[in-house]
């Protein structure tokens, strides 16, 4: 059995209000996670670790990154069209 291996840029891991931007990430060749809502604090924890999360609501994950020792991108000054932000 063959096993295809490819190299993406990175992982970034999207907060569920950001679904529009996953599309126009993985054809920048991103690994992209949804931080789905109901996951507990350890499963959080654990997505984020060393990795990059792109939310609307930085406040609310200040704590959580500073945990995961993750990095934030806040697109809450953007409107979600994939092109301007990309």
């Amino acid at each position: 059995m063959a096993t295809r291996l490819s190299m993406s840029r990175g992982v970034l891991i999207l907060d569920g209000d950001l679904l529009s931007l996953q599309t126009a990430l993985e054809a920048k060749n991103f690994r992209v996670y949804l931080l789905k809502r109901g996951l507990s604090d350890d499963q959080k924890r654990a997505l984020l670790a060393h990795r990059i999360l792109i939310t609307d609501d930085v406040e609310a994950f200040r704590l959580q990154a500073a945990e995961s020792e993750c990095s934030l991108i806040d697109t809450s000054g953007t409107d979600h069209v994939p092109a301007p932000i990309l």
